[in-house]
């Protein structure tokens, strides 16, 4: 596997999975939502050395964005639920993000 797809694959699901094992209720959820986006406005000031962070960030929003239905619908959920749930998404996602991008080059 190459730098593009651990990039843009295996750290948003490694962000799925740490936001899937913490996120224990809703709020968490959108906290995590929150602060993925509050990263994505600070990108363009940031120096080069700390952009390399932004594929975590993209991972824990899709992760938040994933487990907020899912934790107010049940919230009584396990951990590997969670962590399985948001993983998923997280690489269906990227993976399809990565698969379209590569398609329009």
């Amino acid at each position: 596997m190459n730098g593009i797809g651990v990039a843009f694959v295996i750290v948003p699901c490694l962000a799925a999975i740490v936001i899937g094992w913490g996120a224990r209720h809703w709020t968490l959820a959108a906290a995590a939502i929150a602060g993925g986006a509050g990263w994505l406005f600070l990108v363009p000031i940031l120096p080069g050395d700390l952009r390399f962070l932004t594929p975590f960030f993209t991972g824990a929003i899709v992760a938040g964005l994933t487990l907020l239905p899912a934790l107010i619908w049940r919230p009584e959920m396990t951990v590997w639920s969670r962590m399985t749930l948001a993983l998923a998404i997280a690489f269906a996602v990227h993976f399809l993000f990565l698969q379209f991008a590569m398609a329009t080059r």
